[in-house]
């Protein structure tokens, strides 16, 4: 990602309406997927500047890993332990090691995304969760995508596809569906217009708090149902029990 995205993030991650409402989902995942929780070993594949992380303390212990000295930087402002500098593709721990990986909007950036997904499945133990989050649709893309360095964007069969052997599917859906019309709208104003889009976290909008309350009020019916299309895809795969 472009190192100066990380202070962006960090100074408006906390109140930007997207990442209330992904770090809400995130949560309700975990509560999801661990009835009893609170004694977890948790590992976050690219960390970033520790948002989730830190949320993530209430579950269990969390190991922090990102590519970036400066994302590690924000991490140990937030007072987060067990950082470790690496690449999702060559983590390093040993096998069988994590109730739950996540990787929320990692995979986008990545070479080898197969590669990463068969390193996370190493390092959960039999039955553990993996969490995983990515931007959807590749007529979405946009300057704002080139500016945080991403490789590609998913559909849901691509994303289904890093999972070739060894996985259980709990859920793939799309999310950030009642603001998917207004956001392909804009997207298409911006590319006919040429306009300037590179960061859109670099403000808070006016509307801020209409986005976080139309995008919340989607988590409820992502417990019930999965969307047909978003912005964004989520997938929570369990890693295969070994057979005795």
């Amino acid at each position: 990602m472009n190192v100066e995205a990380y202070g962006v993030l960090y100074k408006v991650e906390k109140e930007h309406w997207w990442t209330r409402v992904r770090a809400r989902l995130l949560r309700l995942l975990v509560k999801r997927y661990f009835i009893h929780s609170g004694n977890l070993k948790i590992l976050d594949v690219g960390c970033g500047t520790g948002l989730n992380s830190k949320l993530l303390e209430s579950f269990g212990t969390v190991y922090s890993l990102d590519v970036s000295e400066e994302a590690l930087r924000f991490c140990s402002e937030q007072r987060l332990k067990n950082l470790y500098r690496g690449e999702a593709n060559s983590l390093p721990f040993g096998d069988g090691n994590f109730d739950l990986v996540i990787a929320l909007d990692v995979f986008e950036h990545l070479k080898d995304d197969q590669g990463a997904t068969q390193e996370i499945k190493r390092v959960l133990k039999p039955g553990g969760i993996f969490i995983c989050f990515v931007p959807a649709f590749s007529f979405l893309w946009s300057a704002h995508d080139e500016y945080l360095m991403h490789q590609r964007r998913y559909d849901k069969k691509s994303l289904e596809a890093l999972f070739v052997s060894g996985w259980t599917k709990n859920k793939v859906s799309y999310f950030n569906f009642f603001l998917f019309p207004p956001i392909v709208f804009m997207r298409f104003i911006i590319k006919l217009f040429k306009l300037k889009d590179k960061d859109s976290f670099e403000r808070l909008s006016t509307l801020n708090a209409v986005f976080y309350a139309i995008f919340k009020a989607e988590l409820p019916l992502l417990r019930l149902i999965d969307f047909p299309f978003g912005v964004s895809l989520l997938a929570v795969y369990q890693k295969n029990t070994e057979v005795v």
